[in-house]
């Protein structure tokens, strides 16, 4: 018998930025804010109130909260105790991924369903990584200001070499994408204590609409435009709803895209760089090669994987 399985081959990355443990008296606020970025918040002890747009949620020991990108939203401590928190910010360039987790402005998710999927679990790894740097740093990171003490612990940083972070560094993105794994399974739980805040099927119908005609003219310069127009929609309605729906900007959207398909034809073919750069789009192989290391902090030839020798 000979048997080969192969799993598909996979190109998307996770950018994590601002993952943190907070515990924060009553009344402390973080102010109106927003980003591009997806933000994950789970509470731990005490109360969370968030403004989400014009709606207000609780979040209580054990719930979690997912806020899309792009909406505009603040955090206040209820609790009359100290109230901990877990918060990471995080972005995907997984169109797929991003078109489901954009589908709502928010998902509340009670602790009582929590409990039936894996967050716990999860989280209780992500805690593991937060106690090891709470006793390896000791309160060597404490300050004091006007009386009270704040204790900042940089978890996968501070003094240690980016070649000893490695394994922590693997682990948060391991765990982080596992609970976004579960995230995304949701709606089988059934949603009787899972809110979500959803969009008009309209609004919804013409981002899918607007996202299709991206897709398939994703080389043309005037690509943006000339959607609106066949859509008999000017270019700011164009944006606004497109925004709205996946929280990030048509011109963005294309970048993802362009990025996803970059990286796919460097790991899977064997076009040179110039190739693929007139194959993208680009009018030049310098400005693809400077546009994908703004994307990915590399060159598309540092990369492209090294050609091994086969195994004797």
């Amino acid at each position: 018998m000979d048997i080969n399985v192969q799993f598909q081959n996979v190109t998307q990355t996770l950018q994590i930025v601002g993952c943190t443990f907070l515990v924060k008296p009553f009344g402390y606020e973080y102010p109106l804010h927003h980003h591009s970025l997806f933000e994950l918040v789970h509470c731990v002890a005490g109360e969370i109130r968030e403004k989400i747009g014009s709606d207000t949620v609780y979040v209580r020991p054990g719930d979690w909260l997912l806020i899309k990108s792009g909406m505009q939203h603040n955090l206040l401590t209820t609790s009359s105790a100290h109230s901990a928190f877990f918060n990471v910010h995080f972005d995907l360039d997984s169109r797929q991924m991003r078109r489901q987790l954009s589908t709502n402005n928010y998902i509340l998710i009670a602790s009582s369903v929590a409990e039936r999927t894996r967050l716990p679990s999860y989280m209780g790894e992500i805690d593991k990584l937060l106690c090891t740097a709470l006793l390896e740093r000791g309160s060597d990171g404490d300050s004091n200001t006007g009386g009270k003490r704040t204790e900042e612990i940089s978890v996968l940083g501070g003094e240690r070499t980016e070649e000893t972070l490695l394994p922590e560094h693997l682990a948060l993105q391991a765990y982080l994408l596992l609970i976004i794994q579960e995230l995304l399974g949701l709606p089988d739980l059934g949603s009787e204590q899972v809110a979500y805040k959803e969009m008009t099927i309209g609004e919804t119908d013409l981002a899918h609409r607007i996202e299709a005609r991206l897709h398939d003219n994703l080389f043309r310069d005037d690509k943006i435009t000339a959607i609106a127009n066949e859509l008999n929609i000017s270019l700011s309605q164009c944006c606004k709803i497109f925004t709205k729906i996946y929280g990030i900007s048509p011109r963005q959207y294309v970048s993802q895209m362009k990025l996803n398909e970059a990286k796919r034809l460097l790991v899977n073919t064997d076009l040179s760089v110039q190739a693929i750069s007139e194959r993208l789009g680009f009018h030049s192989v310098y400005h693809f090669s400077r546009q994908f290391r703004r994307w990915t902090g590399t060159s598309p030839t540092a990369f492209r994987p090294k050609p091994t020798s086969p195994i004797q």
